[in-house]
């Protein structure tokens, strides 16, 4: 039987992604000469765990404390608050495994009111290490004392769904658009629709959850 479901961050609990981009055009905005290129790579050396982000925004040339304003728009995906509603009532153990810069993982969480309702948080910028790499899966594995396939891993990024199912995990592919060739995972495209694969016991096999809730 499935005992935890494991969510990413953007893309999946948040509705923030493209983080590069953005990182770009809000660095560009305040003064800052940064390329995309530029600001990616930096990005990828902060979450994992090379830089706070006070030292991400002074190499970005934009040195100060940005992160409240640049992490304003980083809201609850809809029906995430009802998902995790009904895995609580139903005892059902929910974490995340994210890629993400340590302060603003923590800034979120709080910001959206979600820091009691995921445990473990597995954020590379923490544990120094990004999804794919396997390392990560093992931390957050060993933190919630579960078996990978009674785990249901959800991510919107099919290279990170891959290598968790190379590890055993059970995995839905959280993409609210088709894709343009198969994807060897299952879709949902709405916490709605995560709930109800889960619910299906010739999806995933028994899962506790309570009934769905609206919102």
């Amino acid at each position: 039987p499935v005992r935890c479901v494991a969510l990413d961050a953007m893309g999946v609990l948040y509705e923030h992604t493209g983080i590069a981009d953005r990182l770009t055009r809000f660095a560009r905005a305040r003064g800052s000469q940064a390329t995309l290129d530029g600001a990616r790579a930096l990005y990828r050396r902060a979450s994992s765990g090379e830089m706070a982000s006070a030292s991400l925004w002074a190499a970005l040339g934009v040195p100060g404390d940005h992160d409240a304003e640049f992490l304003a728009d980083r809201t609850l995906m809809p029906g995430a608050r009802a998902f995790l509603d009904s895995a609580h009532a139903g005892g059902l153990a929910v974490g995340a495994i994210t890629n993400d810069v340590a302060e603003w993982s923590r800034w979120a969480r709080q910001a959206q009111g979600v820091a009691g309702d995921l445990d473990p948080w597995v954020v590379s910028g923490e544990v120094g290490v990004r999804k794919p790499a396997r390392a990560i899966y093992d931390v957050f594995l060993s933190a919630c004392r579960c078996a990978p396939d009674a785990c249901v891993f959800v991510d919107d990024q099919v290279s990170n769904l891959d290598a968790a199912a190379a590890l055993g995990f059970r995995c839905a592919w959280f993409a609210r658009e088709p894709a343009a060739t198969p994807v060897p995972h299952q879709r949902v495209d709405s916490f709605a629709a995560l709930h109800a694969l889960l619910a299906d016991a010739g999806a995933f096999g028994s899962t506790q959850l309570g009934s769905p809730q609206k919102g």
